[in-house]
């Protein structure tokens, strides 16, 4: 990723910020992503790939917590909240938009704007039977509601949400419901 991005147009740097960032290297994440980030709604928005680079910046921002561009990457896939992130036949998909603006919505501190948008996410996971992007809807879901101070359905879908990671193998996501579920017993969750 790192020598096709170096290859590639400016906007490939966004790829690897993603690639990082979600791999836990947050410092070489935020220097790839400060490259790319004030240029990152300028992808082509004709192009089949927008809707991947557009979720996997999102992706970006709440993984780095970037408050500044993260308003822009909600507005830009706002459109396209009752869609999923997947192109074309080729291209695997990335789940629905709606995830990723419940993400960014809980990142700008609107928590209802997240639940509403995580609700979506799981609904929509559920009706094409994805359960990978089942059990990260149900994870992130829990957590938004654990920072409402709604724990009981909190629990619930962090518990369900732990399960289907366990049995799916998603092992990072499973560690984060299980951390979750840990906090919550111990008290209110802060962003």
């Amino acid at each position: 990723v790192r020598r096709a991005a170096g290859a590639g147009p400016a906007l490939t740097q966004a790829w690897l910020a993603n690639v990082l960032a979600t791999r836990g290297r947050l410092d070489q994440a935020r220097l790839a992503w400060s490259q790319v980030a004030p240029a990152s709604g300028l992808f082509p928005r004709h192009l089949a790939e927008w809707i991947v680079a557009a979720v996997g910046n999102a992706e970006v921002c709440v993984l780095l917590g970037d408050r500044e561009h993260a308003p822009g990457l909600y507005e830009q896939l706002l459109p396209f909240a009752d869609r999923q992130a997947a192109p074309m036949v080729q291209v695997p998909s990335h789940g629905p938009v709606a995830l990723y603006l419940g993400g960014l919505a809980r990142l700008l501190d609107d928590l209802a704007a997240a639940q509403d948008h995580l609700e979506a996410a799981l609904r929509s996971a559920a009706a094409i039977g994805s359960a990978p992007f089942e059990a990260i809807a149900r994870v992130e879901l829990g957590r938004t509601l654990l920072q409402r101070a709604d724990p009981a359905p909190a629990l619930a879908h962090l518990a369900t949400g732990l399960d289907l990671a366990r049995r799916l193998g998603m092992d990072p996501l499973a560690a984060r419901a299980a951390e979750l579920i840990e906090a919550a017993r111990a008290g209110p969750l802060s962003a």
